[in-house]
């Protein structure tokens, strides 16, 4: 694209400080706007190491849109993502008058599964009393989103525990076959993404199309030309927990307590005309959690006469027992451990910057964390292995049972396929290689958590993103050491690239 068109913007007098009055150029900005337009029309990595005040996001935006190519713009924090889409986006396309489709995508968890919502509301189970007050916003919310984003939902808690029995999370999805597939916010979200040049999204949700491009199972995002990561100092942290393994003992508990539903709802056991109406079920009378640890007191609805404790199938209880003896052993190996990583579960390794990320799998449970402790499977033999044997086992007597007595088809198939992944979770990251991994585990509150993360991410980034993606421009207040980006570099894989670094406008000393 011409200079001159930046100029024309960004420039004294340009159409940025006449659209806004209290716009004052900036030659930093500027200089930026020229070097990602440039990095994105000759197809070159860029990083840029832009400090606060440059206004870096114009920065990167303008050039994009000008470059008429499709880019992914990536964010390290939903807020920031959601101030470009809603804030950044219509500015340029209103005040500066320049043509732009753009479409914002989170991970599929953020959104409202119209079937199990369905399921849920038909037949609704509360951990504790408070959850049922957003979930009334939530039932108002579900009758008039177009977009099915939690974030539209004020008030809704970050730990609202039914939203993860409503959500749009990829193991309980049955894609096509679902009655609702045309319906479907992430349907309809995919296809306005597909016709969007600029398409935000979230480091999370980037990584986690990564992966997936990588095992052929298809993909989240549409293709597209070019990538720009904001708050790229955040990367690497974000990039392990996707490159590695996670697992908790929730997962576990879901897909038996699913497997259950399905068992009560069909044969002897299930729901008939004369079941009883909905009841309340104290929920302080149960054990919740691993390790006979009790969740917190509160009701639950759940529809037909007896399905309490009483009525629970032998094979869930099995898979629960079986469950609970495997994951005790992680319990009582962290008990007086070192934690090198923090009272609170936060990991640094030796050589990364930045601030945790989010985990992509914490089970949509709150709690109060004793920290990670690093442990060796090797060193938890024979016990380990006999516990995950008999595990294995559980389920897999579990998933027999559910398959006959399933009321359709993708019901069966689901929590199959659920169970296999979780099988094939739990021995990767027991078999994980101890010269370049790094295996973890965390009790908090009632759950425990445990994880593999290689020790490098530097070789698999190169070889995944860097190596195939043209033009990749990374940007960040903090990206380099001493002035010096080597160490960026090193730790992402980045290789050949050009680099820029621009002061802050402000004086600080002042």
């Amino acid at each position: 694209m011409p200079s001159s068109d930046l100029e024309r913007i960004f420039g004294p007098g340009g159409e940025l400080s006449r659209a806004h009055p209290h716009y004052e150029p900036r030659p930093g900005q500027l200089e930026m706007a020229r070097a990602v337009a440039l990095s994105l029309e000759a197809g070159k990595h860029l990083l840029v190491e832009a400090g606060t005040g440059t206004g870096k996001t114009l920065a990167y935006l303008v050039p994009a849109v000008l470059s008429g190519l499709r880019v992914v713009v990536s964010t390290g924090t939903k807020t920031l993502q959601d101030q470009i889409i809603d804030g950044d986006i219509p500015f340029i396309r209103d005040k500066l008058g320049l043509r732009v489709s753009a479409a914002a995508m989170k991970g599929r968890d953020n959104y409202l599964c119209l079937r199990r919502f369905r399921e849920f509301e038909q037949e609704p189970f509360f951990s504790n009393f408070e959850d049922e007050g957003p979930f009334s916003a939530v039932r108002t919310w579900s009758r008039k989103t177009e977009a099915g984003d939690r974030a539209e939902v004020p008030g809704l808690p970050d730990e609202a525990a039914f939203w993860r029995s409503i959500n749009a999370r990829g193991d309980t999805c049955t894609g096509t076959r679902c009655e609702s597939y045309e319906d479907c916010f992430l349907t309809r979200l995919k296809r306005r993404a597909s016709s969007a040049q600029i398409v935000v999204v979230n480091h999370h949700l980037f990584f986690a199309d990564l992966v997936l491009r990588q095992d052929a199972y298809g993909r989240v995002l549409p293709d597209h030309d070019r990538v720009i990561f904001d708050e790229a100092h955040l990367l690497e942290e974000i990039a392990t927990h996707y490159l590695g393994l996670s697992l908790s003992s929730f997962r576990i508990e879901e897909l038996v307590s699913d497997a259950e539903r399905v068992l009560l709802s069909s044969g002897p056991h299930g729901r008939s005309p004369r079941d009883g109406p909905a009841r309340e079920v104290d929920l302080a009378a149960q054990g919740r959690g691993w390790g006979g640890r009790r969740g917190r007191k509160g009701s639950a609805r759940r529809s037909g006469g007896d399905r309490g404790p009483a009525r629970r199938l032998p094979q869930a209880q099995t898979a629960r027992a079986e469950a609970e003896r495997f994951f005790e052993i992680f319990r009582r190996e962290g008990e007086g451990k070192e934690r090198p990583w923090g009272g609170r579960g936060q990991w640094r390794r030796k050589g990364q910057w930045g601030r945790a990320g989010e985990r992509p799998d914490t089970g949509g449970h709150a709690g109060t964390s004793q920290g990670r402790f690093r442990f060796r499977p090797a060193e938890l033999q024979p016990e380990l292995a006999v516990a995950y044997e008999r595990l294995s086992a559980a389920l897999d007597a579990l998933v027999a049972a559910t398959a006959p007595r399933s009321a359709t088809s993708e019901e069966a198939v689901l929590i199959e396929r659920r169970a296999t992944e979780i099988m094939a979770t739990l021995r990767g990251i027991l078999s994980a290689e101890e010269a370049d991994t790094v295996t973890w585990a965390e009790a908090r509150g009632h759950g425990v958590f445990l994880g593999a993360a290689p020790v490098d991410v530097s070789r698999p980034l190169s070889e995944m993103l860097f190596e195939r993606v043209e033009g990749a421009v990374l940007t960040s207040a903090t990206l380099s050491v001493l002035d010096d980006f080597s160490f960026a570099r090193q730790r992402l894989g980045v290789g050949e690239a050009d680099e820029l670094r621009i002061s802050s406008p402000f004086d600080y000393e002042r």
